[in-house]
Parts: C-alpha cells; structure tokens; sequence
C-alpha cells in the first residue's frame, strides 16, 4: 500500500491566477542551492478564485526554481506561448 501525504504549504506556491496556472508531468531536481522544478504540459493565462482556466493556452514545458526552503519560487515559461 501507498501512502500520500498533501502538501498544503508547497501546494500554495504553485497556486495562481494569472500567468501560470497549473502544469503535468512533473520533476525536479537538486541543483546547488535550489531545487529546479520541470512540467511537461502547462496552463498559462487566467483562472478564477474557484480555479476555473478561462483565456489559457496549453504550452509544452515550463520550469520553476525555488530555493530549498520554499521562500523563493518562480516560474519560467514562453512569453508568446
């Protein structure tokens, strides 16, 4: 058996409503001092409060980096997707 354990903290770096909203496909990778995350299939454009994907287009990869303490985290992605 598996067992899961959801994230919440971690969860809410990834949350958004503009730009960025959401990704597949996933993996990092330890690299120095930060983790560098990689997707796969990636929503950009808007979403609601109640996480509805409204004006998006589907892109084929995205990456974001974040410290190892989670306080930093950006996201990378076409700006002409």
């Amino acid at each position: 058996m598996i067992n899961v354990i959801r994230l919440y903290d971690l969860e809410k770096k990834f949350k958004r409503y503009h730009g960025w909203s959401g990704g597949d496909g996933i993996f990092c990778n330890d690299y120095k001092n930060e983790i560098l995350w990689y997707f796969s299939d990636t929503f950009i454009g808007e979403s609601t409060l109640d996480d509805k994907r409204i004006n998006f287009d589907l892109i084929n990869n995205s990456l974001a980096i974040s410290d190892k303490k989670l306080s930093k985290f950006d996201l990378v992605y076409a700006n002409n997707p």
